[in-house]
């Protein structure tokens, strides 16, 4: 579960930002650079995942591995066989159940993946993957007191996972308790990271000044993180398309003014 994507529940084309031990990732929303798991040769007989026999060597690790790539570049359908078959080959793959879960989620189909989800809980009981899951289909269905309570447990469960750390973060601020998802964030990403999360989600919400104020707190800190820039750069243009709309300038040989994010009205300050 390392790509961890809110893309699982609808996150705009800026990510929010995630750091793994070895480092800060951005989770983008555009998957051109993805790459396949396996090269173009596994799928030739006597190449490395392949026996004599022309059978996979592993079957159950190569379909699970091709279900997560497609699943990652938005290949729903493929995605949803390859795990089939991965069921098909180990009943019990929580992988599988927890990955057909996500794609039932991804089409509002919430019943069906409900099921995914009783079946591995039934077979994993108490496993915090699991718990976790049930937590991103009630955000999904934006019931944020059962989404908290389930992430709140899986990170009970594993307190040094920060995906968890992470995924409860932006359930928080999706709620509307954003001191509470600072803190989480500042646990799982850092300081300017739980600022850019928080503009982040603020700017996606329409409140620009809380955004901008966020931004400039991040920025200040981490000036060359690269969402943060982008997000300034776009902020920016729709300040600008506003601006623009509201006197058009006729004067071609005018002086270019100097952009500069700025807060209008200062929101309540974070205690």
């Amino acid at each position: 579960m390392q790509n961890l994507s809110l893309r699982r529940i609808g996150w705009p084309s800026i990510a929010l930002v995630f750091c793994l031990s070895l480092g800060c990732k951005s989770l983008e929303t555009s998957f051109g650079k993805s790459k396949n798991p396996f090269p173009e040769s596994v799928a030739v007989p006597g190449t490395g995942e392949w026996s004599s026999s022309n059978k996979l060597k592993d079957p159950e690790k190569v379909h699970l591995a091709y279900a997560r790539w497609q699943e990652k570049i938005q290949q729903t359908q493929e995605a949803r066989t390859s795990y089939q078959k991965v069921l098909d080959l180990n009943p019990k793959s929580l992988d599988a159940m927890l990955g057909l879960a996500r794609l039932d989620q991804l089409n509002n189909r919430y019943a069906a993946a409900e099921q995914h989800l009783i079946k591995a809980d039934s077979l994993y009981p108490n496993d915090a993957r699991v718990i976790a899951a049930y937590g991103l289909l009630y955000a999904q269905q934006k019931d944020w007191p059962k989404a908290t309570e389930s992430l709140r447990k899986a990170m009970e469960m594993s307190p040094n996972d920060k995906v968890y750390q992470y995924e409860l973060g932006v359930v928080l601020a999706r709620s509307g308790d954003m001191n509470g998802a600072f803190s989480v964030f500042e646990m799982a990403v850092g300081t300017p990271e739980a600022h850019f999360n928080l503009a982040h989600i603020y700017h996606e919400q329409g409140n620009r000044n809380a955004a901008v104020q966020h931004l400039q707190q991040c920025l200040k800190q981490k000036p060359d993180l690269r969402p943060a820039q982008m997000l300034a750069s776009q902020i920016l243009d729709e300040q600008d398309g506003v601006n623009q709309a509201g006197h058009q300038t006729t004067d071609s040989n005018a002086t270019p003014q100097v952009r500069q994010l700025s807060i209008q009205h200062t929101p309540p300050r974070m205690p």
